[in-house]
């Protein structure tokens, strides 16, 4: 029953990531416009108090590099702190098919370099073919998604579809 739980909210959490990385890309203008013109009235403002605006928008940036660093670590602490088994097991070999991908000998998941790509980008020193196909799925599909998201924004594509309808 574990491992189904698990299963389930793997997907679902996948399916919140990949939707929040595409609306973000949708958003990304205009609360770029939005930050820009409010960091830009700020510092117009007054200039008696520019230097401290400054450091208002100096501590904003530093405060947000920040926390990402901090989750960063947290991440790989995480791995660290799980142990160094691998999810999947040999057992499992026979749900996953055959094995298409083994970097055990050269860059394994369990070692210095390995735990670190593991823990920030899901890196597997062996690969199954469900697996690859999963990873491509998703990658065709929700990559589809956003780089269509990302054509629709792009000023070219605006200025076409402008002139085109002129």
């Amino acid at each position: 029953m574990e491992p189904v739980l698990e299963g389930s909210f793997a997907i679902v959490a996948i399916a919140m990531l990949s939707w929040m990385l595409i609306w973000m890309t949708q958003q990304a203008r205009k609360m770029k416009g939005q930050v820009e013109g409010a960091i830009a009235a700020t510092l117009n403002q007054n200039t008696t108090s520019l230097e401290s605006a400054g450091w208002g928008v100096f501590t904003l940036i530093f405060v947000a590099v920040l926390r990402e660093g901090f989750e960063t670590v947290l991440f790989v602490l995480s791995s660290f702190q799980q142990g160094f088994m691998s999810a999947i097991s040999k057992e499992h070999s026979c749900i996953l098919g055959s094995m298409v991908w083994n970097a055990s000998s050269i860059l394994p998941d369990d070692q210095f370099p390995g735990i670190v790509l593991k823990s920030l980008f899901g890196y597997r020193a062996k690969l199954y073919l469900v697996q690859a196909v999963s990873y491509l799925t998703f990658l065709i599909t929700v990559g589809g998604i956003y780089f269509r998201s990302l054509a629709s924004q792009s000023p070219v594509a605006a200025k076409s579809s402008t002139a085109s309808g002129n």
